[in-house]
């Protein structure tokens, strides 16, 4: 089911599978700032990422002993969310359950919630161990994909990624074709805070990743019209990715995917949190569209 909140400039749609953004539209002009899903190069439009984030090597785990399988970007985007309306806020909601323990043995309540105020789309994922006894070991992040062009008669090339206020950014690479990461870094110069965006430079590094970055803002850009979308963020890590296609994907990460020399062990995943019995841990990140 698909649920609408509204301010005067957006509207924005979510559906309760997943709790996915599936629309982000500028009321006055009409534009569609969210990616709308293509089988052909990238079906998800804004995936929440619980309890993993990225691939598990081999796409399992182990704790405690036990083998578990892990997908990638963990289950909650195929899982049913209940849903709380208020004006101009929507609270989606899910608990473990039977099936869920079938992959990951813990307790939990994960509640995904949006806030609309004017132009800024507000998100909260707020984690709750509701365990009397046991860690809860997670990763969490957000996969919203974001079209470029946004108006006709521009092209992909027409934009640019903006990270105000430095000139260099320390990429993490990837081990293909399984995008596990490696320890090995890059240095990606900017010019004047900025990536001239094209397919070629996602061709050649995959995932832009930036591990334990100061970066927390970043925006997507055009030379030709004032049309923009900018996230600010708390999180840990940020992953740039388009497929190559028509969209940039924009990801606050409060987790990793495993390192290529992983041993596969849940309690010494680099990356994780660990929230004790009780407690609730709150992960945000703000999207201005202009």
């Amino acid at each position: 089911m698909i649920y609408t909140i509204e301010s005067p400039q957006l509207q924005v749609k979510v559906k309760s599978l997943g709790a996915e953004l599936t629309s982000i539209k500028c009321k006055k002009t009409g534009i569609e700032y969210l990616w709308q899903g293509d089988a052909s190069s990238w079906e998800g439009q804004a995936p929440v990422l619980f309890p993993s984030v990225g691939r598990m090597r081999n796409f399992k785990y182990n704790f405690e002993g036990k083998e578990y399988d892990m997908g990638i970007h963990g289950f909650a985007r195929h899982s049913e969310f209940a849903v709380k309306e208020e004006a101009g806020k929507l609270t989606f909601s899910m608990t473990n359950n039977a099936e869920t323990m079938k992959s990951y043995p813990f307790e939990f309540l994960l509640e995904v919630i949006y806030t609309l105020d004017g132009n800024r789309l507000y998100t909260e994922y707020r984690v709750t161990n509701t365990s009397n006894s046991q860690d809860l070991l997670f990763g969490i992040g957000a996969h919203p994909g974001f079209n470029v062009p946004l108006v006709s008669g521009e092209e992909f090339t027409d934009y640019y990624l903006e990270f105000e206020g430095f000139d260099s950014l320390t990429h993490y690479n990837f081990v293909p074709p399984g995008l596990l990461l490696h320890n090995d870094t890059t240095e990606v110069k900017l010019e004047n805070s900025r990536i001239p965006l094209s397919y070629e430079f996602f061709e050649n590094i995959l995932t832009l990743m930036l591990a334990d970055t100061p970066v927390k803002k970043v925006a997507i850009k055009s030379k030709k019209s004032p049309y923009h979308v900018t996230m600010e963020y708390d999180s840990q890590h940020l992953a740039i990715w388009s497929n190559p296609a028509p969209y940039v994907c924009l990801e606050p990460w409060d987790g990793l995917p495993d390192y290529a020399d992983t041993n596969g062990d849940l309690a010494t995943k680099i990356g994780n949190h660990k929230l004790p019995p009780g407690q609730t841990k709150s992960f945000k990140h703000d999207v201005i569209l202009g």
